[in-house]
Formats: C-alpha cells, structure tokens, sequence
C-alpha cells in the first residue's frame, strides 16, 4: 500500500493532469491527496472517472484552496471530518489488516 500526496496549484491545466495520471500509472498508489486543486468537488468527480478511482472532493473557495483523496479498489476510506483545510478519514484494506487513520491538510 503506498499513498500519494501533491500540492498541485491547480488542476485547470492538462498538463497537471497528465502528470497526475502518469504519477499514478508508475507508482500505483492506493490512496492520492492533492491540495491546493483550485476546482470544484464536481470538477473532482469527472476526475475520479479519468483515473478509475473513488473520490472525495473539497471546493476551492474563489482562486485558492480545494482538496481532493482519491483511493482505489484495493482500500476503503470512511469520512470521518472535512472542512475547507482538511479531510479526515479512516482507511480499511481489503487484505483485513488494521484500519489507519489519515488527515490531509
């Protein structure tokens, strides 16, 4: 199990996308964070799609901030808290070994 975490100053640009998608493909990571999305939850959502994975998504608020996790199929991440600077969550392996907590800010 491996995570991913990325200040990525935007997701508007496709390069950060691509690079995002090519992150992933190499590294497979089970669970992805990104800050500083400057997008909408829903903008996060047709991206959960692109990259096959569930999603969780914070808006930006105007030109800053905006979180997203993103988990694959091989963990489950149970909401715990969120606000505008973090989301909480516990993460369950498919494989039954011990949950872990995880908060991304």
């Amino acid at each position: 199990m491996s995570l991913f975490a990325w200040n990525c100053q935007g997701l508007g640009g496709p390069w950060t996308v691509q690079s995002l998608e090519a992150l992933i493909r190499v590294h497979h990571p089970s669970v992805v964070f990104l800050s500083e999305t400057k997008c909408s939850s829903s903008k996060i959502q047709g991206l959960r799609h692109r990259l096959n994975m569930h999603s969780f998504g914070v808006d930006c608020h105007g030109r800053s901030g905006g979180l997203a996790l993103f988990w694959d199929k091989s963990v489950a991440c149970t909401l715990r808290n969120f606000s505008s600077h973090y989301i909480d969550v516990t993460v369950d392996f498919e494989d039954g070994s011990s949950p872990w907590r995880f908060t991304g800010f």
